[in-house]
Order: C-alpha cells, then sequence, then structure tokens
C-alpha cells in the first residue's frame, strides 16, 4: 500500500507512567488514546531535522483537528544537558509546540519503540498496532495518507473513539509569568 509502511505486526509498547510530560496536564497512555490514530515523532531539540519536521507535524495537527488523530512528541534525549526538563521546555516554547511532549530522559521509549535516529515517526492505528516507522525529513505526504487511510478504514469498523480525546495542556509556571508580562505589556502600549 505504501513504499515505507510497517511491515511488522506490533502492539506498541506502553508509555511509563512515572514519565513527565509537557503540554499535558496528565500522563498519557495508549490505553486512554484506545480508538485515536497515534502519531509519535521522536525527537530531540539539538536536532535540526527534527526542527525541519515540526512545522510539518504543525501543519497536519491543524488538518486533523477535531478527529481522532493524536500527535506526542517523544523528546529522547542525546547529550546530558538534554534531559533537564526545563531545557525541554524551553525548547518546546521556543519551537511553539502545542501537541503533548513526553520526556524520555533516558532513551527507554526510543529503545522500546526500536529507534535509531532523529526525528523518527511512528504511527498507531486505533488497535494500538504500530503502522508505520520512518527516521528522517520529507514524511508529509506518507504520514497524511497512512492518517487517511487509517480514518477510513477504522471509521467503516466503528474502530474509531467517537469524541476525540480532549487533552488538558499545562502551562507551567515560567510560561504563566510569561502570559502574564505580555498582557501587560500590550495593555500598557494601547
Amino acid at each position: 500500500m505504501f513504499d515505507n509502511f510497517y511491515t511488522r505486526v506490533t502492539k506498541a509498547p506502553e508509555f511509563p507512567s512515572n514519565f513527565d510530560w509537557i503540554n499535558s496536564s496528565e500522563s498519557l497512555s495508549l490505553e486512554k488514546l484506545r480508538g485515536h490514530v497515534v502519531v509519535l515523532d521522536f525527537w530531540t531539540y539539538c536536532c535540526i531535522n527534527c526542527m525541519h519536521t515540526l512545522p510539518v507535524l504543525a501543519q497536519l495537527e491543524r488538518r486533523y483537528e477535531g478527529k481522532p488523530v493524536v500527535f506526542i512528541g517523544v523528546h529522547s534525549a542525546k547529550f546530558f544537558n538534554e534531559q533537564d526538563r526545563d531545557n525541554i521546555e524551553q525548547a518546546v516554547r521556543r519551537y511553539e509546540i502545542s501537541h503533548p511532549v513526553l520526556v524520555d530522559r533516558q532513551m527507554a521509549v526510543w529503545q522500546k519503540y526500536e529507534v535509531s535516529g532523529w526525528p523518527t515517526i511512528v504511527i498507531i492505528d486505533p488497535s494500538g498496532t504500530i503502522v508505520y516507522k520512518q527516521s528522517g525529513e520529507g514524511q508529509k505526504e506518507v504520514i497524511q495518507d497512512t492518517i487517511d487511510v487509517l480514518l477510513e478504514n477504522y471509521g467503516k469498523r466503528g474502530g474509531l473513539a467517537k469524541v476525540p480525546i480532549k487533552i488538558t495542556h499545562r502551562v507551567s509556571k515560567t510560561r504563566q509569568l510569561c502570559l502574564i508580562l505580555e498582557n501587560y505589556q500590550y495593555q500598557t502600549t494601547k
């Protein structure tokens, strides 16, 4: 069906429940996301190819807004300083990442998913099976095609969540202060 469609039938490993999340007020799990197409982006903030992928993912997020499709970043640290949550949170703000980001400090999730390079996109079907895994840039069309096929096929079978999950974004104390200061500056310049 697709040139680089994932050919192994593999159940997606569950996310560790004790890992930190950015842009989510609660830990997410594949069990909670059952009935959704899940797109994982394995990235690190010191990777230029990962930065090139972020705008593509943002476009796809907008395209599938309101549908049972969830985008999740998995920040798998390459260097020691990339393990620091504050550094990751600053990068998430700097690059305007709006989807939830799982903090994979010791690359445990990376290893469970057998990832070998940044960025890597993994797509999990609504039943929890990995159907696509590919490293590198330039994947927009195949990601979009894969999501479309999954939505169509699982929609016909009644395998999609009736109501897409609502992910409540948690705003950090630093971001709250920035928003307050931005609002104050806006009001005083009027």
